[in-house]
């Protein structure tokens, strides 16, 4: 079983404070990695903040992506990894990951607090669009965060969670907080978010964390929000994830491996990247959201 927990250091408190009298809430429906969609080109960040070509001092000297909207620089190594992970009992990540946002283990919340007005208003309620096409909804001031839920989802014909359900917040996870942002033209970013993500391997829980997490999202005509969530994984967690002894040692040689040609993120003073970029794609529906 999946399970998400969130956490975050303590967001400052800006000034001035957002005015808006709404709270909206949505919740991942859908999550799954984001690929390499053809040579070269993956939805992501630009998360070390440099543009890198192979070879290059930055970056481990590993290349960087192109986005899909044609934005350089975007860090995601973990998608050249995914595909080799996938010959292994970890093709079965992303499946349970599904599975586990369908059966209610894996609800993680977006909420918009101080919002000028209903963004899933902005369209009617539908089964969730794909990233990339926004409504211009803008609101200059709104408080952002990520959280965990429980309940059992309800799911429509369509085989999706349906939407405007009425979920219950976690009472014992901490919230992700990446405090004031904007809301411009349908679309919002939000930096600073750190992710945990137990998963359960072979009958073993192991935890893997998202460090310094940039999330981005869409307002859909349909109401939803669909977008990307990334940041790196720590080499040593990744290692000793692998080292478990319920991992076969032929798992944990291959990840080695991997790790040591493709961590291209937090480098060392002496210049040894510590991180393995990662990018998650999800589709977020409107929910209603009462303290459990």
């Amino acid at each position: 079983m999946l399970l998400w927990l969130l956490a975050c250091a303590p967001a400052p408190d800006p000034e001035p404070t957002c005015s808006g009298d709404k709270t909206n809430v949505f919740v991942i429906s859908q999550l799954s990695f984001s690929r390499e969609v053809s040579d070269g080109v993956s939805a992501g960040f630009d998360l070390d903040g440099a543009t890198t070509a192979a070879g290059d001092e930055t970056g481990c000297g590993l290349a960087d992506y192109t986005d899909p909207d044609g934005t350089a620089g975007i860090d995601n190594q973990f998608a050249r990894v995914l595909p080799v992970l996938e010959t292994t009992e970890a093709q079965a990540l992303e499946p349970l990951i599904q599975a586990a946002v369908d059966d209610g283990s894996l609800l993680i919340t977006l909420e918009l607090g101080h919002v000028d007005a209903d963004i899933s208003a902005s369209g009617s309620s539908g089964s969730g669009s794909s990233a990339g096409s926004s409504v211009g909804t803008s609101d200059t001031c709104v408080d952002f965060a990520m959280a965990r839920a429980t309940g059992t989802p309800s799911i429509g014909t369509d085989g999706r969670m349906e939407w405007y359900q009425t979920l219950a917040r976690e009472p014992m996870s901490a919230r992700s907080e990446a405090g004031q942002v904007a809301l411009e033209d349908g679309r919002l970013q939000a930096q600073g978010l750190e992710v945990t993500i137990p998963v359960t391997i072979l009958g073993h829980e192991l935890l893997v964390t998202v460090l310094s997490g940039s999330l981005r999202f869409d307002v859909q005509p349909d109401g939803s929000v669909a977008g990307y969530l990334a940041g790196g994984l720590d080499q040593s967690q990744l290692l000793s994830i692998a080292e478990t002894d319920n991992i076969d040692s032929e798992v944990t040689e291959l990840v080695s491996s991997l790790l040591d040609y493709n961590v291209d993120l937090a480098p060392d003073d002496a210049g040894t990247c510590q991180q393995l970029s990662i990018t998650l794609k999800f589709v977020a529906i409107p929910v209603f959201l009462y303290e459990g």
